[in-house]
């Protein structure tokens, strides 16, 4: 039996969550009575750690109810919370927690290896699509990746496979080109057709680019793989990536769409030199200067190692990193190496 004062501010119930689209979603909430005099306080993440009576709000004396919550990131999913604030200094608990995935956007750039996803469909990764006939496959593989532990693992099985790319605002533009890491299961080779579907949902709307013979069987050596995309591209396609071929098996990572000549205005002031772009940057960083690289590490300012990609890939995705300040040290193939501090947006 407890004797204690009354709650003077209490939480709101039933959070719905609705009209979620690439950058905002609307929610509703049952008020509590009395209702807040000061409104409420709205607190979103990334993370399902829930907030704590010190967490600072991302929102705070929200006072119209539905409310669109706005500036959102595409394709990503985020936990959400609501309390009540009856003054500065009293708010009540916070609500149970409600999860939301924004929807797809087009991108201008992309890269992507995979490793954020669970293991199965290549649909685990958000805004990518798969076609197939038959028994064909295209799946996140945890074995054998390029760099850290995932890649695709695309087999047509006597039929066809296909993974259909993110969309891309600037398909059409004919400056930039599809890169990737590729490798097959059979010393004779096999090929796979890099095109476009005018339709996502129908495979037989392909458009082919280019073939390409694939004869090397690991990623080691020669597994680099550019593809230039013409400015013919329908605006409203998406680029795939295609087999037909037997009952082999492709393999593939480390998938990039950036300008065919890349120059960041720091790389054109200082061409010899190595440098980080764009600085401060959002998802994706790229390594400028004519350096062969051996891996590159993600350090918080602590000195605890983040993240690590090994190989020789210059456009790398930091897209799992919260906002912050972080040490990227670029090891080379020489033996040298070279710390630079990267803002993240």
């Amino acid at each position: 039996v407890y004797w204690e004062p009354k709650a003077t501010c209490l939480t709101p119930t039933n959070v719905v969550l609705s009209n979620a689209t690439s950058a905002t979603v609307d929610m509703t909430w049952a008020a509590p009575s009395p209702a807040p005099a000061l409104g409420y306080d709205i607190y979103y993440s990334t993370s399902n750690t829930p907030p704590t009576s010190t967490t600072v709000p991302n929102l705070i004396g929200i006072t119209s109810n539905p409310y669109t919550v706005q500036g959102l990131n595409s394709a990503t999913t985020y936990y959400i919370w609501i309390r009540s604030r009856c003054s500065a200094a009293d708010q009540s608990l916070w609500s149970n927690i409600t999860s939301f995935l924004t929807l797809c956007a087009p991108k201008t750039t992309l890269f992507e290896d995979f490793e954020a996803y669970n293991n199965g469909l290549i649909t685990n990764a958000p805004c990518w699509g798969r076609l197939v006939t038959g028994s064909g496959s295209a799946n996140i593989n945890g074995i054998g990746a390029y760099s850290g532990t995932k890649h695709i693992l695309q087999r047509p099985l006597n039929a066809s496979s296909m993974a259909v790319l993110p969309e891309l605002s600037n398909i059409g533009a004919g400056t930039h080109s599809l890169k990737f890491r590729a490798y097959c299961s059979a010393a004779t080779g096999g090929v796979m057709k890099v095109g476009y579907v005018t339709n996502p949902t129908d495979i037989a709307s392909f458009v082919l680019i280019q073939s390409l013979n694939i004869t090397n069987t690991s990623y080691t050596g020669a597994s680099e793989y550019i593809v230039e995309v013409p400015n013919t591209v329908p605006s409203t396609a998406r680029l795939a990536i295609y087999t037909d071929t037997g009952n082999l098996i492709y393999y593939y990572d480390d998938i990039s769409w950036a300008p065919t000549v890349s120059l960041g205005l720091n790389e054109i002031s200082a061409k010899h030199d190595i440098v980080i772009y764009p600085n401060p940057f959002t998802d994706i960083i790229t390594i400028s200067g004519d350096v062969q690289l051996q891996s590159v590490v993600v350090y918080d300012l602590s000195g605890k190692m983040i993240k690590e990609f090994k190989g020789s890939e210059k456009t790398i995705s930091l897209h799992s990193l919260i906002s912050g300040v972080y040490m990227v040290k670029l090891n080379m193939k020489n033996g040298s190496s070279k710390t630079i501090k990267a803002i993240k947006k």
